[in-house]
């Protein structure tokens, strides 16, 4: 095992898949996942939801309680995986302080896609129940649409190893060839899914 713990990172631009992916790589790496958007999600439902505005102020609250989280983990010596839109002007900051008060290592993975597909891809999502209520994606779209376009984020302002990752067409990413490169740079061994036993 490395001498440190590591932090892997997954953002992207919203509807890229970041979630799907983070659970499908937990699983294999069998490391603890955090997510911003599940504990904003926990706040929607305990205190109810209504406007955009109160949605930013929820996914500040998560944010803060998601790098404490990250730090409580980090500082333990275990590695974990942690999933948000993690923009490098919002959050560059965050992560240099967790890596000065933990120690860790962080690897940055970079989900992208085809803009035109990402948009789309939003939209779509958005009238589904597959999104929660909370977040008001069907009026967002406007809000949201340049940095659809664009694509892909700026990797995050820390040190550390970035892998980039096109996921315009989610079936052509192989979670087994990503999670065997991961553990290569962390040493961990990975753990395919089992089947539930019939």
């Amino acid at each position: 095992m490395p001498s440190s713990p590591t932090v892997i990172a997954i953002s992207g631009p919203p509807a890229v898949g970041k979630s799907t992916l983070a659970r499908g790589l937990a699983t294999r790496l069998t490391l603890p996942l955090l997510s911003r958007d599940a504990i904003k999600e926990a706040l929607f439902d305990t205190l109810g939801y209504d406007d955009r505005l109160q949605s930013k102020r929820f996914g500040a609250a998560a944010a803060a309680v998601l790098f404490t989280q990250l730090t409580d983990i980090l500082g333990a010596g275990t590695s974990c995986l942690t999933e948000s839109n993690f923009r490098r002007t919002h959050s560059s900051d965050d992560f240099r302080r967790l890596v000065k008060d933990t120690g860790a290592r962080v690897v940055q993975v970079q989900l992208t896609a085809d803009g035109p597909t990402l948009l789309k891809r939003f939209a779509e999502r958005s009238a589904t129940a597959e999104r929660h209520p909370g977040h008001g994606d069907q009026n967002n779209l406007d809000e949201f649409s340049a940095e659809l376009l664009a694509g892909a984020y700026e990797p995050l302002d820390v040190p550390g190893d970035v892998l980039t990752i096109d996921a315009t067409d989610p079936a052509a990413v192989s979670l087994d060839d990503l999670a065997a490169q991961l553990a290569t740079l962390l040493d961990h061994p990975t753990h395919p899914p089992t089947s539930p036993p019939a």
